[in-house]
């Protein structure tokens, strides 16, 4: 009979959720203790990948750095030059001289060149301009007279078209600023300068005198070129503006110098001055 009504309170709790009591021995009730459920082992977490450094990504394609360039275009020389062709020579027994005051323009030419890099920014340059300059001389002369000693007769004369044409080959150590991408460039350089000068001279004069030969009068005789060669130096600048990759115009600033001490037939020396500050603007083509 106790076993029934045990078992039947143990029902009845189990039906009701409630933890059974059983009985134990010695007329003592415990608590049946179910069995512990089986631990259900929670996954550690795992913190989120670190942002891994994505791979290098591929570099943007550069534009190749540029080389060089090349200049084109014309050039303005504001410079004036002057030389005093002095000569003397034997007339009725005495001395007599002529005296040439030659003044030669500014002037006006092309100039060509090309800079390249060598190393770095660092470059090497070559330059060839031609300039034409007009000019004048006036001509003074003081005759012996004829029938008198010691009464010379003066005269003057003008000689035009005296012109110069300078040529000059410039070689250049250069600082080369040449961007990639952007449209400014700028290059400095400097070195020596080699000129060939071919001057128009007067070599002689043309006299003429009536009786009673008291008066003169003169006029440029024959002409001949004088050419000379001098070496000198030079120092510039080219500031260029793209308005393409490979296409811009330019400006330059350059001054350039050189003399050599030459004379007319049997003339005194002079020195003959070639070169002076430059201008010049045109085409600059990148390579």
């Amino acid at each position: 009979m106790n076993f029934l009504t045990t078992s039947m309170a143990v029902a009845v709790v189990c039906a009701l959720g409630t933890t059974p009591v059983l009985a134990a021995e010695g007329g003592q009730q415990t608590p049946a203790v179910p069995p512990p459920a089986p631990a259900t082992a929670r996954p550690t977490p795992v913190p989120p990948p670190a942002p891994q450094p994505a791979a290098r990504a591929a570099a943007a394609p550069r534009a190749p750095q540029s080389r060089g360039f090349i200049a084109l275009g014309g050039v303005f020389q504001f410079e004036k030059a002057s030389f005093t062709d002095t000569r003397t020579l034997t007339y009725f027994r005495e001395t007599a001289t002529h005296t040439g005051e030659y003044e030669i323009d500014d002037g006006a030419g092309f100039d060509l060149g090309a800079f390249a890099r060598v190393w770095r920014n660092l470059g090497a340059g070559v330059t060839y301009t031609q300039i034409t300059r007009t000019g004048e001389a006036e001509y003074s002369g003081r005759y012996p007279h004829p029938f008198f000693f010691n009464q010379p007769r003066t005269a003057t004369t003008v000689a035009s078209d005296v012109d110069r044409t300078e040529t000059g080959v410039h070689v250049s150590a250069a600082y080369l600023l040449l961007p990639s991408s952007g449209r400014f460039g700028l290059t400095v350089y400097g070195g020596p300068s080699f000129f060939t000068m071919k001057q128009d001279v007067v070599t002689d004069l043309t006299v003429t005198e009536t009786y009673p030969y008291d008066t003169v009068a003169i006029a440029p005789g024959a002409r001949s070129d004088l050419s000379e060669s001098a070496v000198g130096f030079h120092v510039g600048a080219d500031a260029t503006w793209y308005f393409t990759r490979r296409l811009g115009a330019g400006a330059l600033l350059r001054y350039a110098a050189a003399k050599k001490s030459v004379a007319i037939g049997s003339g005194e020396s002079f020195d003959l001055e070639a070169g002076g500050l430059q201008i010049g603007v045109g085409l600059r083509f990148k390579f």
